[in-house]
């Protein structure tokens, strides 16, 4: 049964919408679930390539946004950026849901794992945690291009990119989100 009960939890996500996208008006904006999914694609086609071992960077993935479904998802733009205690709070919140989110798990080597997985992606202790952080503001910044070519908001969504770099921790991140921003910049032309 708490299998079931951490499964109901993390089945929340399939629900919650993504907040950046809510504040600029996107027409049905995508959820943390879907994000995860393009997150995890985006694993697939450049982890193994580029050196990092792809299962952990999946497990990553998967797991990266799991918090939300107790914390919700929190914004992080430019003007929470420069509030350096507004990102510790962020990190403490989410370490904490990690604790209470692995507490409705009973399977101790499940358990460790979840948790492991979690704070290290919380945390960007691995080099596999911090190229999957930057494929999340790649996901973010392809969704913010997808949006704008659809036409799906009249906001500007640069923002994004502007946030996304200062985010990012690898060569490898920064090169894929710059193809990305590229595309983005044949928009206003």
């Amino acid at each position: 049964m708490d299998l079931l009960d951490f499964h109901f939890q993390a089945l929340k996500l399939k629900d919650l919408k993504r907040t950046g996208w809510i504040q600029r008006k996107v027409s049905n904006p995508e959820t943390v679930a879907s994000h995860l999914w393009d997150l995890s694609l985006l694993v697939l086609m450049h982890a193994k390539s580029l050196g990092y071992n792809e299962l952990k960077c999946l497990k990553l993935a998967i797991v990266s946004d799991l918090v939300e479904s107790i914390t919700g998802d929190i914004a992080t733009h430019k003007k929470f950026l420069s509030q350096k205690n507004s990102l510790k709070r962020k990190e403490f919140q989410e370490i904490k849901a990690v604790q209470k989110l692995v507490s409705k798990i009973k399977n101790l080597k499940l358990k460790k794992e979840i948790q492991l997985l979690c704070l290290d992606y919380v945390q960007k202790k691995s080099k596999e945690a911090k190229f999957v952080s930057d494929l999340d503001k790649v996901e973010v910044c392809l969704q913010a291009l997808y949006y704008a070519k659809h036409k799906r908001t009249r906001k500007n969504l640069f923002e994004f990119f502007e946030t996304s770099y200062s985010r990012l921790f690898t060569l490898d991140g920064f090169r894929l989100l710059e193809e990305v921003f590229a595309e983005f910049q044949k928009l206003k032309r």
